[in-house]
């Protein structure tokens, strides 16, 4: 009976083992069980969408591989709608109409992961609470990452968004926390479209048009965090606002005043009523140490040093007796050498 048992507790085991494998994918498909799925080959010039998901409980994991599009129709590299708890993370995808398109998708993220020469990158109509990190966005045509209508509590960190039309646009959301990425060289950087409480910190913006866009109504959001020490998006000492940059060098951080030193300008950088920069960053050089001489400038600066000194004890040498303030004098030199020695290594 306990050798039954057992055998029976072992083959439980190994049942719930082979559950949990993730499971590998060689083409496109839907996805429609919960459970980890991951590419074993690339996707290349692909008619239709390469993968709807109709599960919740999905990680996708492309392991690096390409998911590519004929950039023809409607069609989408990845595709979800009315889900929750995806992930996708590790993809490549390029020439989709969209590259992700999460349509009422919840509680779910985007991770390390490249969209790049499509119409769209990452859509996200109807969807709350989704996480984009690590993500890079380049050469879309219209649009990086874009969403909105009753939506929001997004996450989006630690992301790259260049050479789109536009980078990110925030429509009709409250609760979006954007920080820690890089907007450079698109024609618009960060568009927000009737949305609040946006928080906006440690991003660099240095794009080609606007910086940043409001249409419609103007609502408060927040583009600073409180002073904290630690290095920011641009090497500067402290963490707090945002670099506002031109890449012609015009930007207001590129030009404003930072008397003390810290990293963040010394006035404020009001990008319109009630959306205030308090503590916009720019660029920051650290002082300099002196500069210590070469080994040859060390050289004939100890030779100096030697002939000097020589010359002086021979005038006291052949002087009738040494004072007191002749002594001082040789100690004085005598402290300065070795002041040079020690900083200097000179000799």
């Amino acid at each position: 009976m306990r050798r039954l048992l057992f055998f029976l507790l072992v083959s439980m085991f190994l049942l719930v083992r082979v559950s949990l494998a993730a499971t590998p994918i060689t083409g496109c498909r839907g996805i429609g069980e919960p459970g980890e799925y991951y590419l074993t080959t690339d996707m290349i010039n692909e008619s239709f969408t390469c993968f709807i998901i109709f599960s919740n409980d999905v990680i996708l994991d492309c392991r690096g591989h390409i998911i590519d599009g004929n950039y023809e129709g409607m069609m989408n590299g990845i595709e979800a709608e009315n889900r929750t708890n995806i992930t996708i993370k590790n993809c490549v995808l390029s020439n989709w109409d969209g590259a992700i398109w999460f349509d009422g998708v919840n509680n779910s993220r985007i991770v390390n992961t490249t969209v790049r020469y499509n119409w769209g990158g990452i859509v996200l109509p109807y969807s709350k609470y989704i996480t984009i990190e690590n993500v890079t966005a380049i050469y879309n045509s219209n649009f990086g990452l874009s969403g909105g209508f009753s939506c929001g509590n997004w996450v989006i960190k630690n992301s790259v968004f260049k050479h789109n039309n536009y980078a990110v646009s925030v429509v009709a959301s409250n609760n979006t926390l954007v920080y820690n990425n890089i907007f450079e060289n698109n024609t618009h950087g960060l568009v927000i479209v009737d949305s609040s409480n946006v928080t906006v910190y440690n991003n660099l913006f240095n794009n080609t048009g606007e910086n940043v866009g409001f249409i419609r109504t103007i609502y408060p959001n927040s583009w600073n965090t409180t002073k904290t020490y630690g290095t920011n998006i641009v090497g500067g000492p402290y963490i707090g606002g945002n670099y506002w940059g031109y890449p012609n060098g015009t930007g207001y951080s590129d030009t404003c005043t930072d008397s003390d030193l810290d990293g963040i300008c010394d006035s404020p950088y009001t990008l319109a009523a009630n959306n205030i920069d308090y503590l916009p960053l720019t660029k920051f050089a650290p002082p300099q140490p002196p500069k210590k001489p070469t080994d040859f400038m060390k050289s004939i600066l100890g030779v100096g040093i030697l002939v000097s000194f020589a010359a002086f004890v021979l005038s006291l040498i052949s002087s009738p007796e040494i004072s007191i303030e002749g002594l001082f004098k040789i100690i004085g030199i005598l402290t300065a050498i070795l002041i040079l020695i020690l900083t200097y290594g000179i000799l």
